[in-house]
């Protein structure tokens, strides 16, 4: 039998609620409802080869993700004025304080070279909060890439936190890095985490 078997009718779930063609679908939503309104504020769509879910016009650029928009735009009086037409179309969108609860992903302006940076602060703050570690002096070197073996003389083994959503958390953020580094420190943990388990 196959491994994946028993959850097919979650991805059934998440297929019938994506495409279903009633009010409610995320997917009908975004196509009858937002994308036309934004393109009817002055946010046209970009070309499909790109992103269906990007759109631009000439002042301001809008992304989408689920349930999550962000907004860009030279000047901020452009992305209230979309606000404001949107709100007319009884499209209310709450804003947040920082572009940080989009996706968790924490994007700045580096000042010194100019890039485009993205972090993911808050969610490595509640690893370090989960291992209990934040009163631990932070290190500048980058850690090994290479598995760790086991400290035969050390202590036996012992956590008061979920091993298992630390190493989700570890992996989601692992999703969003450049570097392969974060991975090899949870990749050999996955399998003690998640065993595969074959149905009888």
């Amino acid at each position: 039998m196959s491994l994946l078997a028993p959850h097919l009718s979650l991805f059934g779930g998440y297929e019938k609620s994506l495409y279903r063609l009633h009010h409610q679908s995320p997917k009908t939503w975004f196509t009858t409802h937002l994308s036309t309104d934004l393109q009817a504020v002055g946010s046209i769509p970009a070309t499909t080869e790109v992103d269906p879910c990007l759109l631009i016009s000439d002042k301001v650029t809008c992304l989408v993700h689920v349930d999550d928009k962000l907004f860009y735009a030279r000047n901020p009086q452009d992305i209230q004025d979309v606000l404001e037409e949107l709100s007319k179309r009884n499209i209310v969108l709450e804003e947040e304080e920082s572009v940080t609860g989009f996706l968790g992903v924490d994007i700045y302006k580096e000042t010194h070279q100019g890039e485009i940076c993205l972090t993911q602060k808050g969610l490595t703050d509640r690893i370090i909060k989960a291992l209990h570690c934040d009163h631990l002096p932070a290190v500048e070197t980058p850690a090994t890439t290479k598995c760790l073996g086991k400290d035969e003389d050390g202590d036996p083994a012992s956590h008061d936190f979920s091993y298992a959503s630390v190493i989700g958390m570890l992996r989601y953020l692992c999703l969003w890095a450049f570097e392969a580094g974060s991975w090899l420190c949870c990749k050999p943990m996955c399998p003690i985490c998640f065993p595969a388990q074959e149905e009888p």
